[in-house]
């Protein structure tokens, strides 16, 4: 929670030093979900990535920033996600010249009041870790920050008792 806090001053001061390189999401990802696949199998739960089209999914932006990002939006999932279901990674390049990034749950979802709020810093919602996990209220609002000063944005899709399902876009990065 201390560094959690600690970055979320960083950012509202300006303090935070963005540093932008080509990155293959692709190999990020899979990095990522490797760091977090001992907390899903804890959990019986299936991590399902869905990959981009090899070397077409490279974005320009900060690497520790997207990947503080990728995994807030990983672990959470399978923080708020029961046991033995399943949580999908997709990476899409759409025509836009944005990728798309999606963690999708198959938890109890968001309620409407929540969707209002979730990305609110300090905010409690009434999703309930399922097991037993702490949350510091700000991971996502530090993730919505980090996505917004890489020229991205975030946002989530749910209905109540339907699973989440969190979403970014990134510039792609062209040549």
């Amino acid at each position: 929670m201390i560094s959690d806090f600690e970055e979320l001053c960083k950012i509202d001061s300006g303090k935070i030093a963005i540093i932008k390189n080509k990155i293959c999401l692709n190999k990020l990802t899979l990095k990522i979900i490797d760091d977090n696949l001992p907390h899903a199998e804890s959990k019986e739960q299936e991590l399902r990535f869905k990959p981009g089209p090899a070397d077409s999914v490279n974005i320009f932006s900060d690497e520790s920033m997207i990947t503080r990002v990728i995994d807030n939006l990983i672990s959470n999932a399978i923080k708020f996600s029961p046991v033995k279901s399943s949580i999908d990674i997709i990476i899409e390049k759409n025509n836009s010249e944005k990728i798309k990034f999606t963690v999708k749950d198959y938890g109890e979802g968001l309620s409407e009041n929540d969707l209002k709020n979730v990305f609110n810093q300090f905010q409690k919602l009434s999703a309930k870790p399922t097991g037993g996990e702490s949350s510091s209220g700000l991971g996502l609002s530090i993730a919505k920050e980090l996505i917004e000063l890489n020229n991205g944005r975030i946002w989530v899709e749910s209905k109540k008792n339907q699973g989440c399902s969190f979403i970014f876009e990134l510039p792609e990065f062209n040549d």
